[in-house]
């Protein structure tokens, strides 16, 4: 049947209507399936009992706080944290310049010395790490002077070819 292939595509697809999806139903509930839609029976079977179960446990309900209790509780959490969000401003003095470093445990608000400072550092590993690439480059100029030993077999092969040649004409 063309038409319960067509639906059972479009169903799993997600794109069937509800009658579509009733009728699908309807028809795995029949004893007469065709043998190719027999492997989806026990599927539908299953969907049907699964609808047709009852939940075994009731969901317990939340317990409500009565409006009085609930009030005092959240007036109380928010009064808290406002109280300590005022602490901190309060003890926390406002640090006027944002641009510092800290070299050596001490703290230097003068921003060329900071950025001089930096500039060092960075030169520092910028040479250390030239310093420590440099044997890269000769393993780069072996490999390279290699690359003739690499032809060594085909040079071999040729060799015995023409060893051939002449023991052949000899």
């Amino acid at each position: 049947m063309k038409q319960i292939d067509d639906l059972l595509k479009k169903y799993f697809e997600g794109k069937t209507t509800l009658q579509e999806e009733n009728f699908l139903k309807s028809y795995f509930r029949h004893e007469k399936v065709l043998p190719e839609h027999e492997i989806y029976k026990s599927l539908f079977q299953v969907f049907d009992e699964k609808a047709n179960e009852k939940m075994a446990e009731k969901v317990s309900e939340k317990k409500v706080l009565p409006k009085v209790k609930r009030f005092w509780k959240q007036t109380v959490a928010i009064s808290g944290i406002a109280a300590a969000l005022l602490v901190i401003f309060w003890l926390k003095p406002i640090e006027k310049n944002e641009d510092f470093v800290i070299v050596n445990g001490k703290k230097i608000e003068n921003t060329q010395f900071a950025q001089n400072y930096a500039l060092e550092k960075l030169n520092n590993v910028s040479n250390t790490l030239e310093n420590n690439l440099k044997p890269l480059g000769a393993i780069t100029t072996v490999k390279s002077s290699m690359e003739p030993v690499k032809k060594i077999p085909q040079i071999k092969k040729r060799l015995e070819k023409i060893e051939e040649t002449i023991t052949l004409n000899n």
